[in-house]
């Protein structure tokens, strides 16, 4: 059995702030991350060659965090939501919005711009922000400009209409909807690069069976056939979600939300080999379950 350098991995990471200062996740008990613990986090992570960060105007505790931190030496990837749209939509209100996030994350320009939601991309708004973000494309103070989905349909919506460079998805044991080949083909001929997010479920794929919570007893199913598929190839929950999104060679980079050092520790401890095995007798195509917004 062979195993994949953790250096290739670290630097497809990129790591959520939605846990910086604020609960989030199904399965968060640790206590909030707080300015001196996420200090000794981004510095273990650089040390280990992860150099992204992606942050949303939607996680509540990242901005009081990050303004205080030095983050020259980051790579930021940032989403706008219908909110920010909604009162930036004229460009000189824009340009104030995009330069004030430039100083407040110490960048010189941003690696990775996306909608939060590509639905809003379609609205009048959402063309006069995109006309604006392509304009600082063009000046080089936004590199790749892209969406945020959560159903494959979207993209085929949004690429008939505009020309991106990013698809952020959601993408699990669970839920592998993207890994359809009409999809990737669709992607590759159009030149745009595959990023994941949701890696864990929110967690969810990491709870031990007796804790699931009682709300997802209609899919027990789903998690015994989870369960038996980490008891018969004697790994855990941990190594086999990061093995299945490190396998596809399709995704360039991925999110993953750690609430503490130990949890980021554990992460690139994660023994991910090569070896292939069946993840699709695990997919479910129950909207319900994979899509968090509707717990």
């Amino acid at each position: 059995m062979e195993f994949i350098k953790t250096n290739q991995i670290n630097k497809k990471i990129i790591l959520g702030t939605a846990q910086f200062g604020s609960n989030y996740g199904i399965s968060n008990n640790e206590e909030k991350l707080t300015k001196n613990k996420v200090i000794k986090l981004l510095n273990f992570a650089q040390k280990k060659s992860i150099n992204y960060l992606d942050v949303a105007n939607a996680y509540k505790g990242y901005k009081k965090i990050l303004s205080k931190i030095n983050l020259r030496k980051w790579k930021i990837s940032t989403k706008i939501s219908n909110k920010q749209i909604l009162k930036n939509n004229k460009k000189k209100k824009f340009y104030s919005f995009f330069f004030k996030q430039l100083k407040l994350l110490d960048q010189k320009k941003i690696e990775y711009f996306l909608f939060h939601n590509s639905a809003d991309l379609l609205t009048k708004n959402g063309e006069k922000i995109y006309k604006i973000l392509y304009n600082l494309k063009k000046e080089n103070l936004i590199k790749k400009i892209g969406i945020s989905i959560y159903a494959p349909n979207e993209i085929k919506r949004i690429t008939n209409h505009y020309k991106i460079d990013i698809v952020q998805a959601p993408y699990n044991v669970f839920d592998q909807r993207i890994d359809d080949d009409k999809i990737l083909k669709k992607l590759k001929s159009k030149n745009i690069e595959l990023h994941v997010r949701s890696i864990f479920l929110q967690g969810l794929l990491l709870i031990k069976k007796k804790k699931i919570p009682s709300k997802f007893s209609k899919w027990s199913s789903f998690f015994d056939k989870w369960y038996d598929f980490l008891d018969n190839n004697r790994t855990n929950a941990l190594n086999e979600c990061l093995n299945f999104v490190s396998l596809n060679k399709n995704i360039s980079k991925y999110v993953v939300g750690v609430n503490s050092l130990n949890n980021l520790k554990d992460i690139l401890l994660a023994k991910i080999n090569s070896s292939k095995k069946n993840f699709d007798v695990l997919k479910s195509n129950d909207i319900n379950l994979i899509d968090p917004r509707r717990w």
